[in-house]
């Protein structure tokens, strides 16, 4: 059987976020700042051009376009709204 193309989250080097991280992250008021972020040389694009869902810098808004049409973003979605709607039901 083949080997996995992407490495889990466990395993990277540089572990991105969490899920409930990100959730955290897509509150409005943070999801603006993070959307809005200041030029930095630091960043691949300078920061301008970020996925909040993924946690993710792009170095331009075609690569980030190409990157929202893509499966491991659509994946990363779907697995935050089932997240979010399980919490919803723990709540009531």
């Amino acid at each position: 059987m083949p080997s996995k193309h992407t490495i889990s989250n466990k395993v990277r080097k540089r572990p991105g976020l969490d899920i409930d991280q990100i959730q955290k992250n897509l509150e409005p008021e943070k999801k603006e700042k993070l959307e809005n972020q200041p030029f930095d040389e630091d960043l691949p694009g300078g920061g301008q051009h970020y996925c909040v869902h993924c946690d993710k810098h792009f170095a331009s808004e075609n690569d980030k376009e190409k990157h929202m049409k893509g499966k491991s973003h659509k994946q990363r979605v779907k697995e935050l709204a089932k997240e979010d709607t399980s919490e919803m039901f723990i709540k009531y």
